[in-house]
């Protein structure tokens, strides 16, 4: 299966005292976004989350967090964490009955974003907190987009229009 060929592909890259850089090999990258896309079209979110995870850190070592690239990183994790909760809802008993808006405003302008190693080591959040970590990603993106193109850019619209979509 295209599972176990990408699983190979990271193995050959990232096994100790070989001459790549590890977990960090930026030729990575494009393996676990492939992989990504791949856990997605299986409808395993939680797994494309996981692996998204690894190429958005990839892209922070081989750019910075401020980059574009980190951006487009966020944004993919965003989307994923938006899109589980849009096409797989799950059922109140699921989730413990906490309607999705509550724990969606712990991640408002009013409160700092939520850290990288809550979200990523989250275990099975539910649908209200996958949606306050889409809506903390996506202000992360408007904020590296707004310092990079500055406030009035058309270029934010897309982050715009998701966080709209996020907050409904």
């Amino acid at each position: 299966s295209a599972e176990t060929l990408y699983q190979k592909a990271i193995s050959l890259m990232e096994p100790p005292g070989h001459q790549t850089q590890g977990q960090d090999n930026p030729l990575l990258q494009p393996v676990f976004d492939n992989l990504t896309m791949l856990y997605v079209k299986e409808w395993a979110f939680g797994k494309a989350i996981q692996s998204s995870w690894r190429a958005y850190h990839i892209r922070t070592k081989k750019f910075c967090p401020a980059s574009l690239d980190a951006a487009t990183g966020l944004s993919k994790l965003a989307n994923l964490y938006f899109e589980n909760v849009r096409l797989l809802p799950q059922s109140p008993g699921e989730s413990g009955g906490e309607s999705p808006s509550e724990p969606a405003a712990a991640a408002s302008s009013q409160n700092p974003p939520l850290s990288d190693d809550a979200m990523e080591n989250a275990a099975s959040p539910d649908d209200g907190t996958k949606l306050a970590f889409a809506e903390s990603l996506y202000r992360r993106v408007l904020t590296i987009q707004k310092k990079l193109y500055g406030e009035d850019n058309a270029r934010l619209v897309d982050v715009l229009n998701n966080l709209s979509e996020v907050l409904e």
